[in-house]
């Protein structure tokens, strides 16, 4: 069975021109919110014969999602804890999106893979992960340490919590809207992202239903009301 564990790392590096991002996607030795702790030795063997030097058999996804291939690793490196991948982005529609995706800060970082070797630790109260089979690391709309989706993930935080990260997300959002240069099969992903947002406020604070309009405050600023139709014959598109 393959696993996912978020670690809430960004990209670092954008090479736009040649289509290169340099992402964390993993940090070791530290205890997680599974009680995991994954050794930096786990990685040794997966890397040496998945990786670019190996089989290649390690793939950049998107959302974990087997059907969107966007990239390749060119090359893992470590910076202390922290496990860092240059991917090659395809120069395919979907991959043209992901990079204007990374150019507005939209993804986090997760792997999905199988734990090889793993025994329980009563010093540190957890799961020591020795060695794993890395089989994919995906740019997703946010983390999460199981297959929930990003508003799941959401709705298991403190309200305080859960209202802070929404309006991190949608702030995301709009600048992506006023700024991006997206498909408009992209288009239409952030329309309805923006529209379990709007739902999700609706659930948690009794906002009356708005179409097509969605209305909140973002991170304390004054409030600002978008017009999705509006912006979508006012984008240019690729």
């Amino acid at each position: 069975m393959i696993l996912f564990k978020n670690f809430n790392t960004k990209m670092v590096d954008l090479d736009e021109a040649n289509m290169k991002v340099k992402v964390g996607i993993s940090t070791v030795n530290y205890k997680d919110s599974d009680g995991d702790i994954i050794l930096k030795s786990a990685y040794t063997k997966t890397l040496s014969e998945n990786g670019p030097g190996g089989s290649k058999r390690i793939k950049h996804l998107k959302q974990h999602n087997t059907d969107q291939v966007i990239g390749r690793p060119l090359s893992f490196d470590w910076d202390g804890d922290t496990l860092y991948a240059v991917s090659e982005i395809s120069n395919s529609t979907m991959g043209k999106d992901a990079i204007e995706d990374y150019k507005l800060d939209l993804f986090e970082h997760s792997i999905g893979y199988q734990p090889i070797k793993q025994a329980f630790s009563k010093d540190d109260d957890a799961n020591m992960i020795s060695e794993l089979k890395m089989w994919e690391y995906s740019s997703v709309t946010w983390g999460a340490n199981d297959k929930s989706p990003f508003m799941g993930f959401v709705k298991s935080l403190e309200k305080t919590e859960q209202i802070n990260k929404v309006n991190q997300r949608m702030e995301k959002l709009i600048n992506a809207l006023r700024k991006g240069h997206y498909t408009d099969e992209k288009f239409e992903m952030i329309d309805l992202e923006l529209t379990l947002i709007k739902q999700f406020y609706n659930e948690i604070i009794s906002l009356k239903a708005i179409e097509p309009t969605i209305e909140a405050t973002i991170l304390n600023k004054e409030p600002i009301k978008i017009d999705l139709s509006q912006l979508k014959h006012s984008m240019k598109w690729n």
